[in-house]
């Protein structure tokens, strides 16, 4: 939803606010606004019953969903995919400067300036933040996001990419990480492309879900909130990347305000995406009872299209002049979700990265320029209260609408689906007639009763679905539009699966094996091939053990950080609580959970394996966490070209 109609839900029975943590972030950069301050983290416990008073989420984050697709594939998968020789391969561009030009050939003509809002995070919150073995500045993370429709001449047969594509890229990694619309299954997927890179060749996977959605809690691209502070909108980070001489992929170093704003806004919209998907399938859908729950759709759309072809007018059913009905769809949903519906919050804490860093570690500035690094705390470039694993409280409860004014909301959020030239060009078929679209509707709704469609079926709501169904009873020309034919394209690639050869055999074996309380609950995001986050459980057992032990100094600080109150956290405390919540196990319990204190017996020994018997493990939380060992054995290092320590 909307900024500007947000609001704040505090008091649910599942989650209580650590006021630590709120109080700890009024000592950031005193003078900022409000929305700068680290958001509230809320203390989950297990779900509670449908019979409860707590409002469900839209999205549930303890359920990330498949890795691959259900069904269809992601709008990136479209975007990179070619005919050669009568077979669709991929096909992406290397450098970085020349994908963006293929994404902005989806969007308007070449002679039109580029509309990418394209951002530099120097001292990022990715899986990559460490990637530059802190040279920040010379290998800024590159982020981009699509926010405009594409010309009327591109729009009608080509890829609706606004809100609906966002990129990260990281130079020293060599990989892309994607997050992408997938219509057909009406929900945004997660991408990587590895070996992106000069005389590389490209691998595109399906990230592991489990492990994107800890950040990812609405299962949507995140955003910081304003004012964006480690972003190249502030003045000191476009001073420092300036001083590199670097390209940096054509992207702009100085960067306005209303670019950040820009970007916030696609991110914002994207997050309604999942709440008009829950709305449309299961908020209309009646068992037993087909033809109710194709009415309530039909219903709906008509709703939706007679308010984005009409300038955005609601029609008004509280005029008793107007003679109009309350749409019925309205109370299907209130019967459904009584006490509302708990929207995901899209927004992680701003977060100023000069608070927390030394000149030291950014190597070949002069003293004059390392000046805009004052005021630094000590300790940790990454402290625990701004971390975006920590899990999130609704942006908001959303309640039913029960006037014209707040169903406007969703007619609003269901009008983006379609693009200017979509629905211009539906305003010349039905000659602005709404009694027109009302029977065509209504034929529509007919059509999926008998079989013919399965337009208003129990399925996502998909833009391509409903405009063909809608030609074809205009008797309007067939467009063939993108992108829900996924014939004849590569066969989708589950990063999980292909990192573990023998995936069922390993995950039995690391059950009962050595380190199994790590397998259990670090295995998901420390168990692949790529070394971000750190693979320390990947491998054979003697590798496992050798990795553990040099980690062991990092993975005892991160256990040790559940004893901490947030403001005094050098580090996100780990497994992530966004995991352990898939484990259906609140944070409460966690704290005094025998897990935990495995966990540290184990880290522990491998501490004193390595350091010697008498060696006090709590000293560890005294030094800066940035200058313990690397989380990588050496043979495990990356390479110049591929990235560098980081844990």
């Amino acid at each position: 939803m909307q900024r500007m109609a947000r609001r704040w839900v505090t008091g649910l029975r599942w989650m209580v606010m650590m006021t630590a943590l709120v109080s700890g972030c009024d000592r950031q950069d005193i003078g900022t606004s409000a929305d700068q301050r680290p958001a509230s983290v809320a203390q989950s416990t297990i779900p509670s019953s449908p019979d409860s008073t707590t409002p469900p989420w839209v999205v549930d984050p303890t359920e990330p969903g498949t890795n691959v697709p259900p069904v269809g594939r992601s709008l990136f998968d479209f975007l990179i995919t070619n005919d050669v020789n009568g077979k669709k391969v991929y096909d992406i561009p290397f450098p970085f400067s020349a994908l963006l030009v293929r994404i902005e050939s989806r969007l308007h003509s070449e002679r039109a300036p580029p509309v990418l809002k394209r951002l530099l995070i120097p001292v990022n919150r990715s899986l990559q933040r460490r990637a530059g073995d802190g040279a920040f500045f010379t290998y800024p993370r590159a982020v981009l996001a699509v926010d405009t429709e594409g010309d009327s001449t591109l729009s009608l047969s080509g890829m609706h990419l606004k809100d609906r594509l966002f990129i990260g890229y990281h130079e020293k990694t060599a990989v892309l990480e994607v997050i992408s619309y997938n219509e057909a299954a009406g929900r945004f997927e997660f991408q990587i492309v590895s070996d992106y890179r000069a005389d590389g060749t490209p691998i595109v996977r399906y990230a592991n879900r489990a492990l994107c959605t800890a950040c990812h809690q609405n299962q949507s691209p995140i955003f910081s909130r304003p004012m964006w502070d480690e972003t190249n909108v502030n003045h000191k980070i476009a001073a420092l990347l300036i001083h590199q001489r670097r390209p940096y992929h054509g992207f702009p170093i100085r960067q306005g305000v209303g670019t950040l704003q820009a970007f916030d806004d696609a991110t914002d919209r994207a997050n309604d995406i999942s709440l008009a998907q829950l709305l449309w399938r299961e908020g209309c859908e009646q068992a037993g009872r087909p033809e109710q729950s194709i009415r309530c759709r039909a219903e709906l759309i008509e709703w939706v299209l007679r308010y984005a072809m009409s300038k955005r007018l609601v029609q008004d059913w509280q005029t008793a002049e107007a003679g109009i009905e309350p749409p019925s769809f309205l109370a299907a949903w209130l019967a459904r979700w009584r006490h509302g519906l708990a929207i995901p919050n899209p927004d992680i804490p701003n977060r100023n990265p000069f608070r927390y860093v030394a000149v030291s570690e950014f190597p070949g500035l002069s003293e004059v320029e390392a000046t805009a690094l004052e005021g630094r705390e000590p300790r940790s470039l990454f402290r625990g209260p701004h971390e975006p694993t920590l899990p999130r409280e609704p942006l908001e409860v959303w309640t039913i609408p029960d006037t014209p004014q707040t169903l406007e909301r969703v007619l609003a959020s269901f009008a983006q689906f379609f693009t200017r030239a979509d629905l211009d060009r539906l305003n010349r078929l039905v000659h602005r007639q709404p009694e027109r679209l009302k029977h065509v509707v209504n034929a529509m709704a007919q059509e999926t009763l008998i079989g013919r469609t399965d337009v208003f079926a129990d399925q996502p709501f998909r833009r391509v679905t409903v405009l063909t169904a809608l030609d074809q009873q205009l008797g309007a020309p067939a467009v063939a539009r993108c992108c829900l034919d996924d014939h004849g394209m590569p066969p989708p690639v589950d990063d999980e699966v292909a990192s573990h050869p023998s995936p069922g055999a390993a995950h039995e074996a690391s059950l009962i094996g050595d380190h199994k309380t790590f397998h259990q609950y670090c295995g998901a995001c420390h168990h692949g091939e790529d070394s971000f986050p750190p693979n320390f459980l990947h491998g054979s057992p003697a590798e496992i053990k050798a990795n553990l032990t040099q980690c062991a100094d990092r993975i005892f600080v991160r256990l040790r950080m559940w004893d901490i109150a947030g403001p005094e956290q050098l580090e996100a405390p780990m497994p992530p609580a966004m995991h352990l919540l898939h484990h259906r196990v609140s944070l409460d319990q966690w704290k005094s959970h025998p897990d935990l204190q495995m966990l540290r017996k184990e880290a522990v020994a491998a501490i004193q394996r390595k350091r010697g018997a008498t060696f006090a493990p709590e000293d560890l939380l005294r030094q800066d966490y940035d200058t313990l060992p690397a989380c990588l054995t050496p043979s495990r290092e990356l390479t110049e070209a591929a990235g560098a320590h980081h844990g």
